[in-house]
């Protein structure tokens, strides 16, 4: 083989290599252009939960129950309340979330969840997820939502 066929040969070679490296950064999952999952965790927009309410004089107790869907079984699931004494009182249910130490089953695992609090009947309850505003959707039925 000569010089020139040679190095026909590895600039052929490189221009192959260079499409397969490009055709393969931009994968996607699907023919929707969905990027492939870089591992990043999604967060879900609202959570549907259930919304008691026992009344002394006015003011009562509020427990709100329901499940959060977390990447793995080994992250854990915390929760805050924070009442602004203002009329209605003003509720935030913070719900943090943190990722479990060592090798876990990458399986999507349901966290059960009991929050309560002392506030009137109208007090407007919100919420958050690490941070990030999630909306409080009420069952109507009050089933579904178990330990």
């Amino acid at each position: 083989m000569s010089n020139k066929t040679v190095i026909g040969i590895i600039i052929g070679l490189i221009i192959i290599g260079g499409l397969v490296w490009w055709s393969l950064s931009s994968k996607t999952d699907n023919d929707t252009g969905t990027p492939v999952s870089t591992g990043q965790e999604t967060q879900p927009q609202s959570i549907t939960v259930n919304h008691y309410f026992q009344e002394n004089a006015g003011v009562g107790a509020h427990t709100i129950e329901g499940t959060l869907t977390l990447p793995t079984p080994c992250h854990s699931l915390a929760s805050d309340v924070m009442v602004a004494e203002s009329m209605p009182e003003q509720v935030l249910i913070k719900f943090t979330t943190k990722a479990g130490e060592g090798i876990c089953t990458q399986v999507l695992a349901d966290k059960f969840f009991r929050v309560s609090f002392t506030a009137s009947k109208d007090a407007l309850i919100t919420a958050t997820l690490n941070g990030k505003v999630i909306t409080l959707v009420y069952s109507e039925t009050k089933e579904g939502i178990t330990k």
